[in-house]
């Protein structure tokens, strides 16, 4: 509802969103082999991940339903409304990694991990044509915990990993193209890394008889 400028009028649109559709999957294998060395534990485990997910959606619809007063109530038939053709959304990741492990008695625990992975961003886009980017990165990530008293202890963990962020409206100035792309590179669009880094102490209650 857009209101006029004498603040009394005001313009009536109704917009409609054709359904939208989602599926996907995803699924793990891993073997790990345990190694117990007096008061050390050493994990070492080998991965391999998938997963694809597919969504179909269109552009809205809007529909002027003329003009009325603010506090008048319209009441108006069902207005036709056609859709145009659906946005193929695909993204597709493999990825197949190893991790080593270690838990030594009263010293702390550690976690080194190393994946290499491959994830494809494939658009279909209606009167613009098939957008598609891959990127092929390395992702470590590791993670290590100490203990500070019997009741409190200090953690920290890095990781990296990739950030599927869609593709930018019609509307927007780099219209129709994936988002966080190198814009001196558009034949090379591709999900960028993006790295998290953890610190904290953790402290938790200790029961006394």
């Amino acid at each position: 509802m857009l209101v006029e400028q004498d603040g009394v009028a005001t313009q009536r649109q109704v917009y409609a969103s054709p359904p939208s559709q989602s599926h996907s999957w995803s699924g793990e294998a891993r073997v790990s082999r345990l190694l117990i060395d007096g008061p050390r534990k050493h994990l070492l485990t080998v991965n391999l991940r998938g997963r694809d997910n597919r969504s179909l959606y269109g552009d809205s619809v809007g529909v002027d339903l003329g003009t009325a007063a603010l506090r008048e109530t319209v009441d108006v038939a069902k207005p036709p409304v056609q859709f145009g053709a659906y946005t193929v959304d695909i993204t597709r990741q493999r990825a197949g990694g190893i991790s080593y492990g270690i838990n030594w008695a009263g010293l702390g625990a550690a976690t080194f991990g190393m994946q290499r992975t491959a994830c494809t961003k494939d658009v279909a886009l209606p009167d613009v044509g098939r957008i598609r980017g891959t990127s092929y990165e390395w992702l470590p990530s590791a993670s290590a915990a100490v203990p500070l008293g019997k009741a409190l202890s200090a953690y920290a963990s890095y990781v990296k990993g990739l950030e599927d962020a869609g593709v930018a409206p019609s509307y927007a100035a780099n219209a129709n193209q994936l988002l966080l792309c190198d814009p001196d590179e558009p034949g090379r669009c591709r999900p960028p890394p993006q790295r998290q880094l953890c610190a904290a102490v953790r402290s938790q209650a200790v029961d006394r008889w």
